[in-house]
C-alpha cells in the first residue's frame, strides 16, 4: 500500500489536473454559448459538476494530511517513550546491575543478599549469631559471583570512603553562590545625585557674611551727613575633580567558557559593582581628601559644640544629643533632613524606656520606622560606633557621577592572553561637592573623659 505522502501527492496532481480541465472546459462552453447566442445555464451546471469533483479532491487531501500528522505525532511519542524507557533501564542497571552478557539472568549479588538479610530480621539475627545464613550456607564475609557460584571471602567493608562507595553517594547542589551579607548603601540615598559629563565641578560658596545693616537717619545737611553702615561678604572658590574608584579580578578563560555563564556573569558583575559601591559609601562618609580620596562629609562637618549638660536634672541621652546637634545646624540656618547612625546606637535609641518601662520610640510587635525628632535615619555599619552625623543633606551637598559603575573584561592585560586568563574590571567616576560644610554636624554621643 502506498504511504500517505504518495497518496497526498497523487491527490494533489489530480486536483491540479481537474482544476485545469475545469477552466478549459468552462472557457470552451462560454465561447460556444456566445457563438450560438445561447444562455449560460447549461454551462453553469457543467461547471458545478466539475467543481464538486474538485471539492472532493480537496477533502481527500485534507484527510490524508491530518492522518499523516497524527501518524507523525504517534511516531514522535513512541520515540520519546522508548528514550525514557531506555534511560530508566540504564538507571536501574546502574543501581542494581544488568543481565549477564550470555543472556542468562544475573544471580543475586552480595549487596542484594545483604540488603535482603538486613530487611529479614530472622536471617540477619542468624548471621549475627553464628556467621551463617541457613538458606544459602554463606559465612559472613563470603559472596556469590555473577553466576551465583561461591566466591572468595570479602576483605573490605563497604563505606562512604572515596576508595569504597563514596562515589555512589548523591549530593543536593544549592544553586548560586552563598556570600556574606551586603552592607546597605544608605548614606548615598540621602544625597542628591546628578549625572555629569564634566571632569571637574566648580562652585563659589559664601565664606563669611558680616551683616551691618541698620536703620539710618536722614542727612539734613551736607556738613552733618553720616556714612551708611557697610557689610562684608567673602567668598571661596572650590573645584572638585572626579575620582575613579576601581577594582578588578582575574578569571580563567576555561571557567568563563564552561561554567554556567549566566550565573557566573551575574555573580561577578554583582560582586564587583557592590565592592565599588561600598568603597564609594566609605569615601562619601569618611574620605579625608588626601591623595586620591574624596573629601567626605565627616571631615568637613562642623564639630558638635552644644555640650552634654543635664536636661531637666536627668543625665543626657543619645536622643538629647541628637536634638542638640539638630539645633546647632538649625542655628546655622540649615534644616536637618537626615542623620547617619551605627546600628548599635540606633538600637540604644529604640530601646529607650520611660519611667514606667514603656518604649518611647518603638512599639514591639508593630512595624514602624524610627525617625528621631522626625528626621530620616541612614543606618550604616560604616559609621563609627558611638558617633553621629546630622545634616541638611538635600541642601548642603551633592553627589556627581561622571560614569556609573561599568564592568569590562579583556584578555589583553600583561601576559593574560598566553595564560588563558581574563581581567574583569569594575570602575566608577564620582565626586562629592559639599556646598555648605556648616550644614552638617558630627561628634560623639558622650563627652570624652579627661584626666
Amino acid at each position: 500500500m502506498p504511504d500517505i505522502q504518495t497518496l497526498i501527492n497523487e491527490a494533489t496532481d489530480k486536483l491540479k489536473a481537474a482544476q485545469k480541465q475545469q477552466f478549459d472546459d468552462l472557457q470552451k462552453e462560454v465561447d460556444e454559448a456566445k457563438r450560438r447566442g445561447e444562455g449560460l445555464a447549461d454551462v453553469t451546471a457543467k461547471f458545478e459538476k466539475v467543481n464538486g469533483e474538485v471539492a472532493r479532491l480537496v477533502d481527500q487531501i485534507k484527510a490524508l494530511t491530518e492522518q499523516q500528522a497524527a501518524e507523525k505525532q504517534a511516531a514522535e511519542q513512541a520515540a520519546a517513550d522508548a528514550k525514557e524507557a531506555k534511560e530508566r533501564l540504564s538507571e536501574f542497571e546502574r543501581k542494581y546491575g544488568s543481565p549477564d552478557v550470555g543472556g542468562r539472568e544475573r544471580g543475586p549479588s552480595l549487596g542484594s543478599q545483604f540488603v535482603k538479610a538486613v530487611g529479614d530480621e530472622a536471617a540477619w539475627k542468624s548471621v549475627q549469631a553464628n556467621g551463617r545464613t541457613e538458606k544459602r550456607g554463606l559465612k559472613a564475609g563470603d559472596y556469590l559471583d555473577r553466576r551465583g557460584a561461591f566466591g572468595a571471602p570479602v576483605t573490605k567493608d563497604i563505606s562512604g570512603a572515596d576508595a569504597s562507595a563514596g562515589a555512589l553517594q548523591d549530593s543536593l547542589r544549592i544553586p548560586g553562590v552563598i556570600t556574606a551579607p551586603d552592607t546597605a548603601l544608605a548614606v548615598q540615598d540621602l544625597l542628591p545625585r546628578t549625572q555629569t559629563n564634566n571632569r571637574t565641578v566648580d562652585y563659589v560658596r559664601e565664606l563669611v557674611l558680616t551683616n551691618n545693616a541698620a536703620p539710618v537717619a536722614e542727612n539734613e545737611t551736607v556738613a552733618e551727613a553720616t556714612e551708611k553702615p557697610k557689610s562684608d561678604i567673602t567668598f571661596e572658590s572650590v573645584t572638585e575633580s572626579m575620582h575613579t574608584i576601581a577594582t578588578w579580578i582575574a578569571a580563567s578563560v576555561q571557567i568563563l567558557r564552561y561554567a554556567n555563564r549566566a550565573q557566573l556573569q551575574n555573580y561577578i558583575d554583582g560582586r564587583l559593582r557592590y565592592m565599588v559601591g561600598l568603597t564609594l559609601e566609605d569615601q562619601i562618609l569618611t574620605g579625608d581628601g588626601t591623595g586620591n580620596n574624596l573629601d567626605g562629609l565627616l571631615s568637613q562637618a562642623a564639630a558638635y559644640n552644644r555640650g552634654y549638660a543635664q536636661i531637666a536634672d536627668a543625665a543626657p541621652t543619645k536622643i538629647d544629643t541628637l536634638r542638640r546637634a539638630i539645633t546647632q545646624a538649625r542655628l546655622a540656618e540649615y534644616p536637618v533632613t537626615g542623620m547617619v547612625l551605627h546600628p548599635t546606637d540606633l538600637e540604644d535609641i529604640t530601646l529607650t524606656k520611660g519611667s514606667d518601662l514603656h518604649y518611647i520610640w518603638a512599639m514591639p510587635g508593630a512595624t514602624n520606622v524610627v525617625r528621631p525628632w522626625g528626621v530620616a535615619v541612614a543606618e550604616s555599619t560604616r559609621m563609627t560606633e558611638g558617633e553621629f552625623l546630622v545634616g541638611a543633606f538635600a541642601l548642603g551637598a551633592e553627589l556627581f557621577i561622571g560614569e556609573e559603575i561599568m564592568v569590562e573584561a579583556t584578555r589583553y592585560h600583561d601576559d593574560f592572553f598566553t595564560k588563558n586568563l581574563v581581567a574583569i574590571l569594575a570602575e566608577l567616576d564620582a565626586l562629592l561637592a559639599v556646598y555648605r560644610p556648616s550644614a552638617f554636624v558630627a561628634g560623639p554621643f558622650e563627652e570624652a573623659a579627661t584626666t
